[in-house]
């Protein structure tokens, strides 16, 4: 398929976006993990992540995005992560 129009240039990105209602519990950490790694996404939003700034440094697996950005949760409310893809 020719993504390719005159005068224009078309970029074909693979955008995922998961509420996953905490990464608290190791199990979610873990379908994270092996979600992110099956789903070959460009950028990825992570929704409800329920993380502290601490916590969510923690999840070293991410470390192969070239940028993450963090929102803390408030409490146990929120949290966003996005990922862009190397």
């Amino acid at each position: 398929m020719d993504n390719r129009c005159p005068g224009n240039t078309i970029i074909l990105m693979k955008l995922v976006t998961w509420n996953v209602r905490g990464l608290t519990v190791m199990g979610r950490r873990r379908r994270l993990r092996q979600a992110l790694s099956n789903l070959g996404a460009d950028v990825i939003a992570i929704q409800e992540t329920k993380l502290g700034m601490g916590l969510a440094k923690g999840l070293t697996f991410l470390s192969r995005y070239h940028d993450i950005r963090w929102v803390e949760a408030m409490g146990t409310k929120g949290g966003l992560a996005m990922l862009v893809n190397k």
